[in-house]
């Protein structure tokens, strides 16, 4: 089976919030995972966000953002 996560649910495997939990076990189980193209654009604005209302620090956002591809 083929999971489908929307740019709003990958955000999750770098942000810790409700959810967080369900997206880490897909990826720790290794399971086939899809995303849309523009995912990785949505994902690195939603960390950028983050970073801007104090939610993230910019270190871990830069962390993150780094890990993305290999992700995808």
């Amino acid at each position: 089976m083929i999971h489908f996560l929307d740019s709003s649910a990958l955000v999750k495997r770098y942000v810790r919030e409700s959810g967080s939990e369900t997206v880490g076990q897909l990826f720790r189980a290794g399971k086939e995972i899809a995303v849309c193209r523009l995912a990785e654009i949505e994902v690195a604005a939603a960390l950028a966000k983050r970073v801007r209302t104090g939610d993230l620090k910019l270190a871990e956002a830069q962390r993150h953002a780094l890990e993305l591809p290999a992700d995808l």
